[in-house]
């Protein structure tokens, strides 16, 4: 390293141990840094503090701070509120050399990492190989943060020639920015190339990539198979695997990958958000809300734990709950009305109001208030002030379950265009397949419902069998007041010989209650509604007492 060049740049240290920040400190005034250039905290939120009020050269940051924020999720924290330049260095330190760290540090993928103890020239080697390669690579780290991957692929053919020695870096540059144009021919080619040089995973895992998004299937499995046989410990590859299982809609297979993965390299948050996205879409909701539980707590002090994850958490506690039952359902309701106060006592509250009035819809629904659900639904139908997927997944989803299919057909393709590609790629898959999932499910209703109706339309059946078809669909579709006006018109004739007393006196409730919020005084008094329903009573407590 040149001793002039180093005299300009400026170094943030973080580390709880002050005999480390000292040895750093002097072997970098050694190496040629200035004194008053180098600057050093003990605490990883200091760090970021530090970061946002200055721009840094060099940051050596360490991996284990005790409490609260570790190094990687310092980095994440620096990437995602653009502290570092593009030319700067981040260098991970740590004393702990197990596979699990070092994993986890290798798939964060800082500019070098080094193990405790650093000695003096292992630092000088380390910085001067990252600097001088973020130097020489500019373009290209500043095309891929600006997302600018034309202009990427420019930078890659105009730097090869003059940098041989990064040969293989500017490869893997070029088949990213190659996927990322969608440009799976020309990719496919830079990895092959890639490959007949040296044998490395990363172009394995994307020449996979390409074959996928190809409908390769067969060629993308081949590869990941074989690479997963001899790195088995290979995080990317059990990622590509999951993405094809999920392109092969086997999603039980594609969450076993991704657990595989989180063995691995524990808490990792992206991939905890997709396996609950991934349970969501086939309908396992308690799975979802433990996942997403895990997720919360990885991220209760960075970037991640923002309102919108809070809404989030809500919205999985409901979805849990719908699925439920008894005591587990009332204590997930619980949680929910609890959830809901604190968000409601948020400083910019109406900032958030469609989005509380979304989640208080649900509530009202699981509750069986169903006109105060309509009255919130119907506005935020036609207003449409939803932005992020997740909260028109979560309107679509209500939509379904209230049976308004017309406006469910709508809405889901309005949710499908909220998926944005400044994602990463699993993520965005897991989200398409949640809005396919639902999509599937409201077409699988509608088709049993076709099915339940030309039942009851075949005079064949007798008034027993009507009554067991149309409990059959209110269960399923439990806020079609027509069914629930059939079903008491029924039961004040005659019981279902196979229920218990106690449950068809839910059912009766149940119809009841939702036939008078669903329904004008002058609408029931019409069809003289009060005289059915009474008669069903009596019957049911006729039953009740053996008459």
């Amino acid at each position: 390293m040149n001793k002039m060049d180093l005299k300009e740049l400026k170094v943030l240290i973080a580390d709880d141990a002050p005999i480390v920040l000292a040895s750093l400190r002097g072997m970098l005034i050694k190496l040629g840094f200035l004194d008053h250039n180098i600057f050093h905290t003990k605490s990883a939120r200091s760090c970021i503090f530090m970061a946002s009020r200055d721009k840094f050269d060099i940051i050596i940051c360490d991996y284990n701070f005790g409490k609260g924020l570790n190094g990687k999720q310092v980095f994440e924290e620096f990437k995602h509120y653009k502290l570092i330049n593009d030319d700067a260095v981040f260098v991970m330190i740590t004393a702990e050399s197990s596979s699990l760290i070092v994993r986890s540090i290798l798939e964060l993928m800082p500019d070098e990492y080094i193990l405790k103890p650093i000695n003096i020239n292992q630092l000088k080697q380390r910085l001067s190989v990252s600097l001088h390669r973020k130097k020489s690579l500019l373009p290209l780290y500043t095309a891929e943060t600006n997302k600018e991957y034309q202009q990427g692929l420019k930078a890659c053919d105009e730097l090869s020639p003059f940098f041989p020695e990064y040969y293989f870096t500017i490869q893997k540059f070029k088949g990213t920015f190659l996927r990322r144009l969608k440009l799976y021919e020309e990719a496919k080619q830079v990895y092959e190339q890639t490959l007949e040089e040296k044998p490395v995973d990363w172009a394995k895992i994307g020449l996979a990539n390409v074959f996928m998004h190809e409908g390769k299937r067969v060629e993308a499995s081949e590869v990941l198979s074989e690479l997963l046989a001899t790195s088995p410990n290979n995080i990317g590859a059990r990622v590509e695997a999951a993405n094809l299982s999920i392109m092969n809609k086997n999603i039980p297979e594609a969450i076993a990958h991704l657990k595989a993965a989180n063995k691995l390299v524990p808490e990792h948050s992206e991939r905890e958000l997709v396996i609950s996205n991934l349970c969501i879409s086939v309908g396992d909701y308690a799975s979802a809300l433990e996942r997403y539980r895990v997720y919360m707590e990885i991220n209760k002090e960075t970037y991640r734990n923002s309102i919108f994850a809070r809404f989030n958490l809500t919205r999985m506690v409901l979805f849990s709950a719908r699925s439920s039952e008894g005591v587990m359902r009332e204590k997930l309701l619980a949680e929910a009305r609890m959830l809901l106060k604190g968000l409601f006592e948020e400083d910019k509250k109406e900032q958030y109001r469609p989005q509380l009035d979304l989640l208080v819809a649900h509530l009202s629904m699981e509750e069986k208030k169903f006109v105060e659900a309509i009255d919130i639904l119907n506005p935020l139908y036609k207003s449409k002030p939803f932005k992020h997927f997740y909260d028109r997944y979560h309107f679509c989803w209500l939509l379904n379950v209230m049976s308004y299919d017309s406006e469910f057909a709508k809405s889901i393709r309005w949710c499908n265009e909220s998926l944005v590609n400044n994602e990463t790629e699993i993520i965005m898959t897991s989200k398409i397949e949640m809005a396919k999932a639902l999509q599937q499910v409201n077409a699988d209703k509608q088709k049993w419902l076709e099915s339940m109706y030309r039942m009851i339309h075949n005079k064949k059946d007798s008034i027993q069998d009507m009554l067991n078809i149309y409990i059959l669909i209110i269960r399923r579709c439990p806020t079609l007041r027509a069914v629930a006006l059939k079903i008491v018109m029924i039961l004040s004739r005659c019981l279902p010989r196979t229920m218990k007393i106690e449950d068809i006196a839910k059912l009766l409730e149940h119809c009841d209650k939702m036939i008078r919020q669903l329904m004008t005084e002058e609408e029931r008094e019409s069809m003289r509604y009060d005289l059915f329903y009474q008669k069903a009573s009596e019957r049911i407590e006729a039953r009740e007492y053996g008459f």
